[in-house]
């Protein structure tokens, strides 16, 4: 059961959070509608230019186009080496098991977890995820593994049109009652299974580029204090000219001290950010530990079962 205690700090972290990333989304559309009309009015300066000078502004247009078409044919030949292959569910619960025996032995204490929320741009991030929904929020039925992905693919030169870099977030909160006062040591138990994509061919006359962007981080809070821990950072790619692909197969623990005072719940939130961005014909971007193989095997996901207490 629950502590009433750990319950309400649950609710009122995540009203915050949920808060805190409408504002984010708002400002993030405020800009991205005033910079969609400043690429309007610069648009048409530059068609008139353009045919002051005789240049066919269509064949360039024509070149991007084509450039989208071949993007479909890269997607079909990399995607399903990246989306079918042996099932990680085993390792991850030997891994976990194995770790479990370790934290008996040096006498940590388990965190409750006390429920996930995800946040995301658009709500058409969650399809196929059962959970109770808002806007831009879910609750996600199955906590044990988290379900989290964005990809991002555009048209044209990528020199005009507003863009938003809005990441999606899974935010996983634990509860603590600290038995006495001092410092703490809390460490969170993660694997990820997922992959990443980031493709963008800048020549000239175009404004090309892609991001892929996988975060983890780990906080907490304590009378309304909140206490930075580690960012750990597992995709980082943001280039105008890049052709690469990949795994993300990692277990690992983030840790971080804290002073605490006993008696006194401790909320505990460890978030994950995907983020992506593609500017231009042919370009695209995208980090997913989300999708299912086509078999409906659980293959992509993060699993983030446990935060442990040393006093």
């Amino acid at each position: 059961m629950t502590d009433p205690q750990l319950q309400e700090m649950f609710q009122e972290f995540k009203d915050a959070d949920i808060r805190a990333y409408e504002e984010e989304l708002a400002r993030l559309r405020d800009g991205q509608t005033r910079t969609r009309e400043r690429d309007r009015v610069m648009g048409r300066h530059l068609n008139t230019v353009a045919q002051e000078h005789g240049v066919d502004l269509g064949r360039l247009h024509e070149i991007h186009d084509g450039e989208q078409l071949w993007l479909q044919g890269y997607l079909q030949e990399i995607k399903p080496t990246l989306m079918d292959r042996p099932s990680p569910a085993t390792q991850d619960l030997r891994a976990q098991a194995a770790y479990r025996s370790l934290l008996e032995e040096a006498g940590g204490r388990n965190a409750e977890p006390l429920g996930v929320l995800q946040l995301a741009p658009d709500v058409s991030h969650f399809d196929g995820i059962d959970g109770e929904r808002g806007n831009p929020w879910l609750l996600p039925q199955n906590t044990d593994r988290i379900h989290i992905g964005q990809y991002f693919t555009d048209s044209g030169s990528g020199c005009w049109g507003g863009y938003i870099y809005a990441p999606d977030n899974a935010l996983v909160y634990f509860g603590y009652l600290p038995p006495k006062s001092g410092v703490v040591t809390f460490q969170a138990w993660i694997a990820l299974h997922g992959f990443y994509i980031a493709r963008a061919d800048d020549t000239c006359f175009s404004c090309k580029s892609a991001k892929a962007y996988a975060a983890l981080w780990m906080d907490v809070v304590q009378n309304k204090v909140l206490q930075n821990g580690p960012t750990y950072t597992i995709v980082n790619i943001d280039d105008d000219n890049v052709d690469t692909y990949g795994f993300v197969d990692k277990q690992f623990q983030l840790t971080m001290t804290a002073p605490v005072q006993s008696q006194a719940p401790v909320g505990i939130r460890v978030g994950m950010a995907v983020g992506t961005m593609a500017r231009g014909g042919g370009s695209y971007a995208e980090v997913n530990f989300k999708d299912k193989a086509a078999n409906g095997d659980e293959l992509h996901y993060a699993y983030i079962p446990c935060v442990v207490a040393y006093e």
